[in-house]
């Protein structure tokens, strides 16, 4: 056994445990990444069958220091878990060894019932609860891990169980009926906002009712938590009223149970635009890799002089398919025709942009291509070179050519050649030229390949009396 292999068979079990400990995704990013560095330091065979109980014990330690610190460093307004979403549950759902002795099922200790429950444990009652009664670990090793006794061991369990029995009372278990009945609440609930019913909305929510706000300092949250049904109606109706005109609202699960996820107008236009720049990413990348499209596409490429009308040489088929990848992402992303508005209007903008004849300090270009591919990043782009030219897709941003690993840095010092090479001939560079192009290169394509297949005599080759074209420039000899 490798050391990725350990890691790949514990970071599993290590993540549950460091989520469930702290009750936060990134916290336990960070404790499972500490985990391994420390892992890696230790310098011991990847098969040693202690490895399993040191992880867990630094695992552990590390979130009980984070913990502390969180106590003692204070938390503006009340604390909520960071939700997981239903993938990540089904992840934790397996991070468990077997143990039908637990107290805790697997995916009931991820609910936020649960989790609120506990936090208000001590560091260590926390911890000896998670390990006694979630991950079925005896006293002896939770002792082992956590460096107590078995004695104090018990009295802590005990302890955190005493603290529970609220809990256990009214113990919430993730079963599909129970999630049914909670989606069905749910979506009344967001009827009743949406229509400004406070009567039915009030019939919805029991006396003791509670909202919870958790802004973590910054953002706009409340200070206290909320009780009462008239208190906790009039605040909801209240932000539905000012917040809800062309919000997005979907239902996913988290945490094992449904939740409502509302996107204000600007951040769901914000992340349109995002998708539907990877869109038309996308589409790029396509017309030069599918040999029709890049018969429409190097109309736009075949310009030796780029400038800002290069932004408007496109051959009509080009537009056709590109629409046709962005309508498939609007659809997908579920963009309202205001967000495809504005990501059209900042596509047009970025295109003059980074075709035109602009010029930038260079720390000034360095800093904006870390994000965009304008002023001068695109116009690699349209290099002879084709090594080049196979690069910085992006129309906005070039976060995705940095994903994909298409990404070719801003050149210093050296001019570049735009164009292809066998299209600068005068016919070849008129409108009527640039419109016939792909048709004629698709032509002289699939008389090639027929070519292929035609019978011939072995006495006597087939002698064609029709003149054939000579191949357009650019095209290779089949």
């Amino acid at each position: 056994m490798t050391l990725d292999s350990l890691f790949r068979s514990h970071q599993r079990m290590l993540w549950g445990l460091s989520y469930r400990l702290t009750g936060c995704a990134a916290d336990a990013d960070e404790i499972v990444q500490d985990t391994f560095l420390r892992a890696i330091e230790r310098r011991r065979p990847a098969d040693d069958p202690t490895w399993r109980a040191w992880l867990v014990r630094v695992a552990a330690n590390r979130g009980l220091d984070i913990l502390r610190r969180r106590r003692r460093r204070g938390y503006v307004g009340p604390w909520l878990p960071s939700p997981i979403e239903a993938d990540m549950e089904d992840w934790l759902a397996s991070d468990v060894r077997d143990a039908p002795e637990a107290r805790y099922e697997r995916l009931e200790s991820i609910t936020f019932a649960f989790l609120l429950s506990i936090d208000a444990l001590t560091p260590k009652q926390r911890a000896v609860l998670l390990l006694r009664d979630v991950f079925d670990y005896s006293a002896g090793e939770t002792g082992g891990i956590l460096e107590m006794s078995a004695e104090n061991v018990r009295i802590t369990h005990h302890r955190a169980r005493r603290a529970m029995r609220a809990y256990d009372h009214d113990r919430c278990h993730p079963t599909a009926a129970r999630r049914e009945q909670t989606q069905q609440a749910l979506e009344a609930l967001l009827h009743c906002l949406l229509s400004q019913d406070a009567a039915g909305l009030e019939a919805l929510l029991s006396d003791a009712v509670r909202t919870t706000t958790d802004g973590g300092g910054e953002y706009t949250a409340l200070a206290t938590i909320l009780v009462g049904r008239a208190k906790v109606a009039t605040l909801h109706l209240r932000v539905a009223r000012r917040r809800s005109a062309g919000a997005r609202i979907g239902l996913r699960l988290f945490n094992g149970m449904p939740a409502a996820i509302i996107l204000s107008p600007l951040l769901a236009a914000g992340l349109a635009v995002v998708g539907l720049d990877f869109s038309f990413y996308v589409a790029h990348v396509a017309m030069h890799r599918v040999p029709l499209f890049w018969a429409f596409h190097r109309v736009h490429h075949s310009d030796p002089a780029v400038d800002v009308t290069t932004t408007i040489r496109q051959h009509p088929g080009e537009s056709v398919i590109r629409y046709a990848f962005l309508t498939l992402g609007a659809i997908g992303l579920g963009a309202t025709p205001g967000a495809f508005a504005v990501y059209r209007l900042a596509s047009a903008l970025a295109g003059l942009l980074e075709h035109a004849n602009l010029r930038a300090p260079t720390w000034l270009d360095d800093a904006l291509s870390l994000v965009t591919s304008f002023p001068y990043l695109h116009k690699v782009h349209h290099s002879r070179d084709a090594a080049e030219s196979d690069t910085n897709y992006g129309n906005i941003f070039s976060l995705f050519d940095r994903a994909f690993g298409t990404f070719t840095p801003s050149p210093r010092g050296t001019p570049i050649a735009y164009g292809l090479e066998g299209f600068d001939a005068a016919p070849l560079q008129t409108t009527a030229g640039l419109l016939r192009l792909p048709f004629r290169a698709c032509a002289t394509r699939a008389r090639d390949r027929a070519a292929r297949f035609l019978p011939r005599s072995r006495s006597r080759p087939i002698r064609s009396t029709m003149k054939r074209e000579p191949l357009v420039a650019g095209e290779r000899k089949e």
